[in-house]
């Protein structure tokens, strides 16, 4: 995606919006200081990673802080005169404000009271579901994270209509979760929702149309450290390792955030390293909840919806033998009693032990580097992954955590990566074997 600076001198002409607000310039001032305070804790962007934002907003305090006076005056003149008024004042000087947007690369999400309202920054992560931003709230100047389903255009294509409704009837399922999450201190917790009919652009035969579409949006608390990935990373890029007692705390919260969601008969289905969230102590959530299903949802769980690196033996088996079966039915082979079969078969797989599967493999990779022959990292070529995945023995794991693993915690890796699934532990049986592993390694 091309990016372009931004000019501030060409955005909306201040003196306008001046008149609008009953803030006082002091007030005025004291709010903006705090939005560019922090707006320039947003980390940067990776220069050796292609730019996600349409824009590139430069660090120069001066700069941010007109743009952050520019949406600071739509937002407060919005909710002063509400959007119909505003809009019938600024055209009478011939400036057009849409609803949410002003023409700089900065925007706004009005929430369900002022307190919830955030100015949209650079964008975190692209997918073909959901985008997401840096957020800050124009109250109390917070970081924030913001989400949005679905998307109009993934890789320079529109995304098909009939797409679009899959991902937001995702993107509901996950506002719904986080809701019932709000509270948990091992889950990322949601601060407000809402859903809108917005216009958006569709092709037909190269032409482009518009309709009324309906869009999901929700602001989520920012974890303050990254991801896992991103923390285990910066301790490795340092040439550091974590102390025992920081790998002992980090499995503990890993094991409460998802023993929650096993006693709550949530199966995540997407349990990887960036999944998992670091606060500013050092603790740890669980969150992106896009994948995420009730046990006794079976259509849900009929879909393949999870990271190729993570899966377990029994769900890359079953999906690729689904995967054939419809194959040969397309071309006769088969019949449709027997691809009803193998989806019902492949359903019956997705149960929390695929959870607690890729538990086994995160908590290994924690305590060992990230040595692991089917590694979480995604260092294996993807074409090759699932004969990775299901040419592993039992033997070959036991091994793998016999030399590798400390002597305390051996039983609860060897009870998590148990390739028969009937065998593998739950989530819950795993804590408490790990607590009584942990209490013996403390002791030493």
């Amino acid at each position: 995606m091309i990016t372009r600076p931004i000019n501030a001198e060409q955005s909306f002409p201040l003196p306008l919006f001046s008149s609008l607000s009953s803030l006082s310039l002091a007030e005025e001032n004291n709010q903006v200081s705090a939005l560019v305070s922090a707006f320039l804790k947003i980390p940067p962007e990776d220069p050796s990673a292609k730019s996600l934002s349409s824009y590139h907003v430069s660090s120069n305090p001066e700069q941010i802080k007109k743009l952050c006076l520019q949406v600071l005056k739509v937002r407060n003149a919005v909710r002063e005169q509400g959007k119909e008024a505003l809009l019938k004042t600024s055209r009478k000087h011939g400036v057009v404000i849409g609803s949410e947007t002003v023409s700089s690369p900065l925007s706004i999400l009005y929430g369900d009271n002022p307190q919830q309202d955030v100015m949209l920054c650079r964008s975190l992560w692209e997918g073909d579901r959901k985008k997401i931003k840096f957020a800050i709230n124009l109250t109390n100047s917070e970081l924030q994270v913001a989400a949005s389903s679905p998307c109009n255009k993934h890789k320079g294509k529109f995304i098909s209509p009939q797409f679009k409704e899959v991902a937001i009837k995702q993107a509901l399922a996950e506002v719904k979760i986080l809701k019932h999450y709000q509270g948990n201190p091992r889950v990322v917790q949601l601060l407000f929702a809402r859903e809108e009919e917005k216009k958006v652009p569709y092709t037909i035969e190269k032409e482009v149309f518009w309709r009324m579409e309906k869009r999901v949006s929700w602001v989520m608390e920012y974890c303050e450290q990254g991801d896992l990935f991103e923390w285990l990373k910066g301790h490795a890029d340092k040439g550091e390792d974590l102390t025992q007692e920081e790998k002992l705390q980090s499995a503990e919260d890993i094991l409460e955030a998802v023993l929650t969601l096993y006693e709550n008969q949530h199966i995540h289905r997407d349990l990887k390293f960036e999944n998992f969230f670091i606060i500013a102590n050092d603790r740890i959530k669980i969150g992106d909840f896009g994948f995420t299903c009730h046990q006794d949802d079976k259509e849900s769980r009929r879909q393949n919806l999870a990271t190729p690196e993570m899966m377990p033996p029994e769900q890359v088996r079953a999906f690729q033998s689904l995967s054939d079966i419809v194959d040969n039915f397309n071309k006769g082979n088969r019949t449709i009693g027997e691809v009803h079969a193998a989806s019902n078969a492949a359903a019956a797989t997705i149960t929390h032990k695929i959870d607690a599967w890729a538990i086994g493999l995160i908590l290994f990779s924690l305590f060992n580097k990230g040595h692991l022959d089917i590694d979480p990292l995604g260092r294996i070529d993807r074409d090759e992954l699932p004969n990775c995945i299901l040419s592993l023995k039992q033997k070959q794991l036991d091994q793998e955590i016999d030399s590798r693993m400390p002597r305390e915690l051996k039983e609860f890796f060897k009870g998590l990566l148990q390739i028969d699934p009937e065998k593998r532990w739950d989530v819950k049986r795993a804590k408490e074997a790990f607590l009584v592993g942990a209490a013996k390694l403390r002791e030493k």
